[in-house]
């Protein structure tokens, strides 16, 4: 539920006039486990598909908005929320837990289609949820796949059950290419639903992200 912040579908006025930047709905959500962040849907009654994003390290909601609503504007449900301030990966896991479930109770959202887009700290956070989640698919963007503690999601790569999507920068200096490489190589050798889309010269930040975007749209129909 998104509370004051979204009227019901019934009390919104007709659509035919609006522009694109009013069909869309945002407000501020707080999860059950007191985590912060936005939620933005398509303007309207019914249920559709949602894709939790989860932004990279360093970054925060509100560099996510403009994603959030080029999702919306393309019939998702799209929210992300801020990191717990402490507690590390295992926190983090706990958080992205919660938001799935809080997203899946939405009215407003299909609990049956809700995915999973993550960047750096995101992504390697989408990949060790969906080991365990319900999840549609998962697309992770420079996603850190064989450091941490054993067992690594590498080592785990039989427990996925849904579409992957890896897009990674051959040149990124953050989160090794090669990461991504193994992971695409360990899913397929098991027969697993991978692709990986490579970035020629890119480093960690510096992606085309308009075909980044592009690619996550496919990802998520």
């Amino acid at each position: 539920a998104l509370g004051a912040g979204v009227r019901a579908a019934q009390d919104l006025p007709d659509q035919s006039d609006l522009s694109q930047e009013q069909q869309i709905v945002q407000a501020d959500v707080t999860t059950p486990s007191g985590s912060t962040g936005v939620m933005i849907l398509p303007y309207g009654g019914g249920k559709h598909p949602a894709i939790l994003h989860l932004h990279g390290s360093g970054e925060s909601v509100a560099k996510s908005l403009v994603l959030l609503r080029l999702f919306a504007r393309n019939g998702y449900v799209a929210m992300d929320v801020e990191y717990p301030a402490s507690g590390g990966a295992a926190a983090d896991d706990a958080d992205v837990i919660t938001s799935i479930k809080f997203l899946k109770a939405s009215r407003y959202v299909e609990p049956r289609l809700v995915g999973l887009n993550g960047f750096s700290r995101g992504a390697r956070a989408a990949l060790r949820v969906a080991l365990t989640e319900d999840v549609r698919a998962v697309s992770a963007i420079a996603a850190r796949t064989t450091g941490g503690d054993p067992p690594t999601i590498l080592d785990l790569a039989d427990r996925f059950r849904m579409p992957i999507l890896l897009q990674h920068g051959t040149e990124d200096p953050t989160v090794p290419y090669q990461d991504s490489v193994l992971l695409e190589q360990k899913l397929k050798s098991l027969k697993k639903r991978v692709q990986l889309v490579s970035y020629k010269g890119a480093d960690h930040n510096g992606l085309p992200w308009d075909r980044v975007y592009e690619q996550i749209g496919r990802a998520h129909v």
